[in-house]
């Protein structure tokens, strides 16, 4: 099976029916969930219960 060439597509100068809703649908589907994305971290990302720790590793024991 060939990939078709630049000369051979029907679509190369623009976009239209179809692939157009689809390259549009992608880009709004990546805005959404980057929205989403940036929502819950805003609101749940930074946590204020953490545990402290005091004892520092001075070395990791080899097995």
């Amino acid at each position: 099976m060939s990939e078709p060439s630049l000369e051979s597509m029907s679509d190369y100068d623009s976009l239209t029916g179809e692939k157009r809703r689809v390259v549009w649908a992608v880009i709004i589907a990546g805005l959404l969930m980057g929205t989403i994305y940036v929502t819950v971290d805003y609101f749940y990302g930074n946590v204020d219960d953490s545990l402290k720790v005091e004892d520092s590793v001075k070395y990791a024991p080899l097995k």
